[in-house]
């Protein structure tokens, strides 16, 4: 690259990440954030069409972690690009990622879109019941009801039910609870990546301890 085109660069990305008042700064000065920023607008430099990023956001502040996610999402949605990213923040995985490959014991057994592998647990939403005051014979009623196909313990308080249907879900758990007198914590949440990954991951462990 000339002079002339790297000056662009910089000036270009040095814009969209609001990063131009530190470009005079020693880098030894820069806190982590922004290091981790320079790292990022080095890599792309050069405009690769293709781009390998290991965890871009680890150990960031929120803000600036939002910041380089959108940056990223929108250099692949305006310019083109592709990126192969890998990180262990699987909520940032199912932002950007319109492929996710799961990785076991070496292996990459799973690959698929966000939803696929998401859609696999046949659940579309979790209701978790506070572990410590289900008996367990409230248990298996609900896991008798026909909204529910199973449950898991993805938490070690709380015990979670998934449900075909949020609404209908809800209200029969509710209801066993009601008749039988039981007070216990309540919440949901809609099937996440992790809940993905733990059933992959899950299933195929079994298989390989086998």
């Amino acid at each position: 690259m000339s002079k002339k085109q790297i000056d662009q660069r910089i000036e270009k990305l040095a814009t969209d990440f609001d990063f131009k008042e530190n470009l005079n700064k020693l880098f030894v000065t820069l806190s982590g954030g922004q290091k981790q920023t320079v790292v990022i607008l080095r890599a792309f430099l050069h405009d690769p069409p293709l781009v390998y990023l290991d965890e871009p956001t680890k150990g960031l502040d929120p803000i600036i972690a939002k910041k380089i996610r959108a940056f990223l999402k929108r250099i692949v949605h305006e310019e083109g690009k592709s990126l192969l990213l890998t990180s262990h923040v699987l909520t940032e995985v199912d932002d950007m990622a319109h492929r996710v490959a799961l990785i076991h014991r070496g292996s990459i057994p799973v690959v698929g879109t966000p939803g696929e592998l998401k859609a696999a647990l046949g659940a579309t939403e979790f209701v978790e019941i506070e572990k410590s005051a289900l008996p367990a014979t409230t248990r298996e009623r609900i896991l008798g009801l026909e909204p529910v196909l199973s449950s898991m313990e993805r938490d070690p308080q709380w015990v979670s039910f998934g449900v075909t249907d949020p609404l209908a879900g809800a209200e029969a758990i509710i209801r066993i609870l009601r008749e039988e007198n039981v007070r216990a914590g309540f919440r949901h949440h809609t099937v996440s990546l992790e809940d993905a990954f733990l059933h992959h991951v899950g299933e195929l462990a079994e298989k390989f301890d086998q």
